[in-house]
């Protein structure tokens, strides 16, 4: 009797370990997904400058000469 308990409760443990090995190697995998999604996404971005930098001389003229 004593061993059918120990059997069934090696059962369990066996399968909680496989079901926490499986979630965290799914865990890993979307992990790796979402980093790849977001460098995507990054390397088709533009970047578009919200300000025009002017630059003046003493004059008052627009000069691109710093």
């Amino acid at each position: 009797m004593l061993a059918m308990y120990l059997i069934m409760i090696f059962c369990v443990l066996g399968v909680l370990a496989f079901d926490y090995t499986r979630a965290h190697a799914v865990r890993a995998r979307l992990r790796t997904a979402s980093d790849a999604a977001a460098l995507a996404a990054c390397m088709q971005a533009r970047v578009v400058p919200e300000y025009e930098y002017v630059m003046y001389d003493a004059a008052g003229n627009v000069t691109t000469d710093p």
